[in-house]
């Protein structure tokens, strides 16, 4: 495992000259997102579209078809407001099942509308 380091300016970099070895040296499919460590070099921020897209490839999934961009707004949106709201953590989480709720049959908007309709201070 890469172990990363703090560098003045709160910037993390690897350590030592083996640790900055690139995924895309070991062939790794998901190279082009960049470090996940923000390492020098690399931008540390994926691209949204493309991640999304890797991800629908792998899982079979048809992105284009099951989360339109308005989905994607509104998800952002809501998990933005749970992180803030209740505690970052349970982001993934909800997302989580949310997924399965849809999956079972719930639309997208009825997801989004249940969850939303759980944070604090919300009124339905």
């Amino acid at each position: 495992m890469v172990r990363a380091r703090m560098r003045r300016g709160g910037r993390r970099s690897c350590r030592g000259r083996r640790e900055r070895i690139t995924l895309a040296a070991f062939g790794c499919r998901l190279a082009p997102f960049g470090c996940r460590l923000g390492c020098e070099g690399s931008a540390g921020v994926a691209d949204l579209g493309a991640w999304l897209g890797a991800v629908g490839t792998e899982l079979e999934v048809p992105v284009e078809e099951v989360l339109s961009q308005s989905v994607q707004d509104e998800m952002l949106a809501l998990t933005g407001e749970i992180a803030h709201n209740v505690v970052r953590v349970a982001v993934p989480l909800t997302s989580y099942l949310m997924g399965v709720a849809v999956g079972r049959g719930a639309s997208p908007q009825e997801a989004l509308r249940i969850v939303g309709g759980l944070l604090p201070g919300h009124d339905e």
